[in-house]
């Protein structure tokens, strides 16, 4: 089964082919919780936690950890996407960076944010790098963006890390995401300047005579990768997917692995699967005025 769209229909079929012992791929949805304890469940949108382990690596491959703030506001769930931080933090430990991230709390719970300051946390000449895993709030984006802006000097450096959606915000000059050096976690990244999607694009065009929407990217990718598994491993490829190098298709790779939930039970059963998840996740920076992919 592939498909649905819908979280409730994706958690109802989940669960039915838990019980039915059908393999089930998920192409949109992106949350973890959605069926427990099935093997059968195969979910290609990487999970948040996914977003913060490939944001924190991209960052500690080119960055020194006292370099690093974490901002976020006092809200449960954004509090525990920078405790996932610093967790991940410690798990892809380097020579010379073993310090926790620097962290700054936002209480301010006005509509424009008003009193917030992060001048203080701008190292003055150097580099600072803000992990802000904060997305529903574009106000609070806005607002820390104008804040670093003028904040900062001409000699000091500032590079902002975020989530997805925030490519999707309307409000926020194009010149706040240049300027402020912004990278975001993308789990598809479709590249127009790319000649292979340029030709997919225009076959497609001659074929139904309108461009391509995202999802038909989405689409095509995940039914040509699970349709090869299928034809190569059977109806259960799930099993033999972490047996595949890494396939980059037109807007994502597929690299998929098991998912433990607890790993403490591993040793009461080896073959403990909760579920199969892609862990390929893009980071892009905005340079140019436009999204690419980051060094």
């Amino acid at each position: 089964i592939i498909g649905p769209y819908r979280r409730n229909n994706v958690r109802l079929v989940a669960n039915f082919a838990r019980n039915k012992d059908i393999t089930f791929v998920s192409p949109y949805s992106a949350s973890s919780n959605i069926s427990d304890r099935n093997p059968n469940y195969i979910q290609v949108n990487p999970s948040l936690r996914s977003h913060c382990a490939s944001i924190v690596q991209h960052v500690k491959a080119n960055y020194e950890n006292e370099d690093v703030v974490v901002i976020a506001r006092d809200e449960n769930d954004e509090l525990g996407w920078v405790e996932t931080i610093q967790e991940f933090n410690k798990t892809f430990v380097t020579d010379n960076d073993t310090l926790s991230f620097r962290e700054y709390v936002v209480s301010d719970k006005t509509a424009d944010f008003r009193d917030l300051n992060v001048e203080n946390l701008i190292r003055p000449g150097g580099t600072t790098v803000f992990i802000v895993p904060s997305y529903r709030n574009e106000n609070f984006i806005y607002s820390l963006f104008r804040q670093i802006a003028v904040s900062k000097n001409v000699e000091d450096r500032v590079v902002v890390y975020g989530f997805q959606p925030w490519m999707n915000y309307d409000r926020i000059d194009f010149d706040f995401f240049e300027n402020l050096n912004v990278h975001v976690s993308s789990g598809s990244f479709i590249d127009k300047y790319d000649p292979e999607i340029q030709l997919f694009m225009r076959k497609y065009f001659e074929e139904y005579g309108m461009p391509p929407e995202d999802e038909v990217f989405l689409g095509y990718d995940v039914m040509l990768y699970f349709g090869r598994m299928l034809k190569k491993y059977g109806t259960k490829f799930q099993v033999s997917l972490e047996r595949e190098d890494p396939e980059t298709y037109l807007q994502t790779q597929f690299d998929i692995e098991r998912v433990i939930n607890n790993p403490n039970l591993i040793n009461d059963n080896l073959n403990r699967v909760d579920q199969w998840m892609n862990k390929f996740v893009h980071i892009l920076k905005f340079q140019n005025y436009h999204y690419q992919p980051a060094d």
